[in-house]
């Protein structure tokens, strides 16, 4: 799946071809749509004078982190019953928008060079489960850790069921 510059620069609004962030259908996606937990994405080189020219990686991005935090003395002396948990589940949007990539070979290529590299959110998922399988597919149908032209060096597994994929 080679990316064509010349296409993509016509297709695109003057003012926006110089975007280095996200890309969703041809748009530069800025917020975060509702409903998802993330989405899949491809990373392209797509600069012709580059050596890595027509060089993909495959991964995913969330949203959302999730940390816990432990109560203060304070708030766990204000507690209504005492074996209540003494931590808060903390849920914000993530650094998504300036995410590269996990790639450290990558990354230090789209610091050098950002307008070099197109990002494309090629899907949305609704589930945790559905966006680790969208990675999953991406890798394998798209032979990335057999191809040469690609950045994808290990395929993240877990247990993922047809049930928890189809809601």
């Amino acid at each position: 799946m080679l990316f064509d510059e010349k296409e993509f620069l016509e297709r695109c609004d003057i003012k926006v071809r110089n975007h280095t962030g996200w890309w969703y259908k041809n748009k530069p996606l800025t917020e975060v749509p509702e409903g998802y937990v993330g989405f899949t994405y491809v990373i392209t080189c797509i600069n012709k004078n580059n050596e890595f020219y027509g060089w993909n990686y495959y991964g995913l991005k969330h949203f959302y982190s999730k940390t816990t935090k432990k109560l203060g003395k304070k708030a766990i002396a204000a507690l209504p019953d005492k074996r209540m948990s003494k931590k808060v589940k903390i849920v914000k949007e993530s650094l998504w928008k300036s995410y590269n990539t996990s790639n450290k070979e990558l990354q230090i290529l789209i610091e050098k060079n950002p307008t070099h590299f197109k990002k494309e959110i090629l899907g949305l998922y609704k589930t945790e489960k559905q966006l680790t399988y969208g990675e999953l597919k991406l890798i394998v149908c798209n032979d990335a850790l057999t191809c040469e032209k690609n950045w994808n060096g290990w395929l993240h597994s877990g247990k993922i069921f047809k049930k928890e994929l189809c809601t």
